[in-house]
């Protein structure tokens, strides 16, 4: 009976190890299972967790993606309305609220500088007030030569990228009551140069590396069309100088022509009455002259009447002569006609002497032609030579 007992608490004991055991197996396969899908688990979440890091990545750059689609596509739209002036004045009005907000600012200041005044002169002014421009106006002059060495070593300020020999990030939020901010030079290649400001009071936001591009772009853009402008104001000016020459050296021209003509006509009076007075004289001789020849008042000696023909023969020659010296075509023109021919030169001399010959006694001048033989043929202009 004890026996009995015995074997069956022996097999109850060994039953029950026999289940420990198989319980502890059991146990240690959970646990092995247990690890295995911590680990998985913790491979999952390092996995979710990439994926999540992954697609905050994604939408950031594609929110910067899309900020600079925007922003270039604003800058066209505001590159397109600057271009449509060329007025100095006009090139900063075209800058709108619309376009300042879409590239992600709320304030806005732009400064030329004026070197014949030493000192900055604001053209632009959004998201202030008239006061507060003034106020900072005044102190960008008492602070000009931190913005000229910004100018000069052609570098951009912003609130998120140091900038070396310039105002503190403080100060230029003090003075432009901004938080982020940027402010980059416009640079130009005619007259005064200057920069740009922009600028927001949102403590949220910040100035990544594609708002500096833009502003930037925006400068050079500006500072373009600023030479454009200037450079066609130039041209305009020097047009307009030009045709004020033209036009008074026209007025010079037609006042001197009209004096010419005057003097012409003068000229033309003056030959005029000159022939008159000149013929005049000599057709009282010749007619005279030919009075006495043709004997109506009495019989001539034959020395006189050849002294009468000679007078009658040098008045036509005379008359031909002043007729040529008072030829008005002749005059105008510089030329005169030389008609040559085959001329007796002895005969020519002659009657120079005859000429003569009265004026020659008087001044007791002795006058002699000694004409070789084989020169008194010649080709002359007579009348010339006469």
């Amino acid at each position: 009976m004890l026996s009995f007992i015995f074997i069956s608490i022996c097999l109850i004991v060994a039953g029950m190890g026999i289940a420990l055991l198989s319980k502890v197996q059991r146990l240690k396969e959970s646990a092995d299972k247990i690890k295995t899908l911590s680990l998985s688990l913790e491979e999952m979440d390092e996995q979710a967790k990439l994926i999540m890091r992954t697609d905050m990545e994604l939408n950031k750059a594609q929110e910067e993606l899309d900020k600079k689609i925007a922003g270039l596509d604003t800058l066209q739209k505001l590159s397109k309305e600057i271009n449509t002036t060329l007025e100095e004045k006009q090139i900063f009005k075209k800058i709108d609220n619309k376009y300042l907000e879409a590239l992600g600012f709320k304030q806005s200041l732009a400064f030329l500088w004026r070197s014949l005044e030493r000192e900055f002169r604001l053209c632009l002014c959004l998201g202030y007030s008239h006061e507060e421009s003034e106020r900072i106006e005044n102190a960008v002059n008492l602070n000009k030569d931190y913005f000229l060495d910004l100018i000069h070593n052609r570098a951009t300020a912003s609130s998120e990228f140091a900038t070396d020999n310039f105002l503190t990030k403080d100060k230029v939020r003090q003075l432009f009551l901004t938080h982020s901010f940027i402010i980059c030079p416009v640079l130009t290649q005619e007259a005064d140069q200057g920069f740009i400001f922009v600028g927001t009071q949102d403590i949220d936001a910040t100035i990544t590396k594609g708002d500096r591009e833009f502003i930037s772009i925006l400068a050079n853009q500006i500072g373009q069309t600023l030479d454009n402008a200037r450079l066609f104001e130039k041209t305009w000016k020097s047009q307009q100088e030009l045709e004020i020459k033209v036009e008074e050296r026209t007025h010079q021209l037609t006042q001197a022509l009209e004096e010419v003509k005057r003097i012409s006509r003068r000229k033309s009076d003056f030959i005029s009455s000159v022939s008159h007075e000149l013929r005049t004289p000599l057709t009282s001789i010749k007619g005279y002259a030919a009075i006495l020849l043709a004997g109506k008042l009495g019989a001539m000696p034959d020395e006189i009447k050849a002294r009468l023909e000679k007078i009658n023969r040098h008045s036509d020659e005379l008359m031909q002569m002043i007729n040529d010296l008072l030829d008005i075509s002749r005059i105008e023109s510089g030329k005169v006609d030389m008609k040559i021919a085959g001329q007796d030169l002895k005969s020519i001399v002659e009657k120079i002497s005859d000429l003569l010959s009265e004026q020659l006694k008087i001044k007791n001048i002795t006058f002699a032609g000694n004409i070789p033989d084989n020169c008194q043929n010649i080709m002359a202009a007579r009348g010339q030579i006469e």
